[in-house]
């Protein structure tokens, strides 16, 4: 591994027109850009930007106000002959996109896929902060150690504003890092993706331009669009599934002859040992009767009737918080999710889907 690299090209804060056209003019000469956003929360339909960074070359560090982010997006991110470069692209865009600015036009890249295509093992480890100091010796530090959180009902925003007030050099300085490092790390990976070979001498860079690059502004307009969730035939389901629970919980307590509390694992216990006198099939790590999933699903299997009640009743649960009323919560006022949706978790390809987790 490289040693860590300490010195990083100055930073210039950008607050006003006349700045932000020198600006506009460094990146039209360059043809490129590295970009990065500070924002709100991480939310992709909600959040927005606070601050954001730029790095057209090495040599130089630009933070912006949100203020010209207009200016941007008439000047730069309409121009299609511009080339951008991203650590995480669908999350930026999205920012860029809640905060007013349209989509940038240009070839846009995404770091995360670059790294992932050329070594999807490193599964968990293809996040900027790790990629800078593996390949480049960049030493990143969080932004939780950045920011202090002063105050338990401090959100990120707050943080992030409190930097800025405090510590103005620091924060900029935090924040035009990623930017710098985006930069930094696209380099050694474009060069490590066009030295790997596939097959009629197409390279790992050639296939990332033609498949991976079209599809993550793909997956960027299927979170926009979102997906229709029928939320009117959701709330339907609730008295049913209610009424379906409350059914299997007193049939529950008819067999144990009293109200218990199934989620106590110590009432469980006394229910199918005590009372039942069931034989173990296996303990936990402190040598009591095991009641995970397993042992009830070998019960029900065995025809204890008890055990067929319970494990009913946790499937309509789990079908209540994780489906009705888990997925309602996600939509928006249109009834559409807004699902993460990314390319570079899986080592199979397949589509990775969280907040919420969709492929289940």
């Amino acid at each position: 591994m490289p040693g860590v690299i300490q010195e990083l090209p100055p930073v210039i804060w950008v607050d006003n027109p006349e700045a932000m056209m020198k600006f506009v003019k460094h990146v039209r000469d360059t043809g490129e850009a590295a970009i990065d956003t500070e924002t709100t929360g991480l939310n992709r339909w909600k959040d927005h930007v606070v601050v954001w960074s730029a790095c057209p070359d090495e040599s130089i560090r630009y933070c912006f106000s949100r203020n010209m982010l207009p200016i941007f997006d008439q000047e730069l991110a309409q121009d299609s002959d511009l080339t951008w470069w991203l650590t995480n692209m669908t999350f930026d865009f999205c920012m860029l996109t809640n905060s007013g600015v349209r989509a940038p036009k240009g070839n846009a890249y995404c770091t995360l896929a670059m790294d992932w295509l050329h070594d999807e093992n490193r599964a968990g480890f293809h996040g900027l902060k790790d990629t800078a100091l593996h390949y480049c010796g960049l030493n990143m530090v969080s932004f939780k150690d950045t920011f202090e959180k002063k105050h338990k009902e401090d959100t990120v925003e707050t943080r992030l504003l409190q930097g800025l007030k405090e510590d103005f050099r620091g924060a900029i300085n935090y924040a035009s890092f990623d930017a710098y490092a985006t930069l930094r790390v696209k380099d050694v990976l474009r060069d490590k993706l066009a030295a790997e070979e596939m097959i009629d001498g197409q390279s790992l860079w050639d296939y990332f331009c033609k498949i991976e690059m079209p599809f993550t502004r793909v997956l960027f307009n299927m979170i926009r669009r979102g997906i229709m969730v029928d939320t009117g035939y959701l709330e339907d389901l609730k008295p049913q599934l209610a009424s379906t629970a409350a059914k299997l919980e007193r049939q529950i307590n008819k067999i144990a002859g009293k109200e218990i509390n199934l989620r106590s694992t110590p009432q469980l216990r006394w229910l199918l040992f005590d009372k039942l006198g069931l034989k173990p099939l296996k303990k936990t790590k402190t040598q009591e009767p095991s009641t995970d999933e397993s042992v009830l699903s070998a019960y029900a299997e065995e025809g204890i009737e008890v055990c067929k009640l319970i494990t009913n009743l946790r499937k309509v649960n789990k079908i209540n918080g994780t489906y009705v009323e888990g997925l309602a919560k996600w939509a928006d006022p249109n009834g559409r999710i807004h699902p993460t949706l990314t390319q570079h978790v899986t080592v199979t390809g397949r589509l990775s889907s969280v907040d919420p987790n969709l492929r289940n």
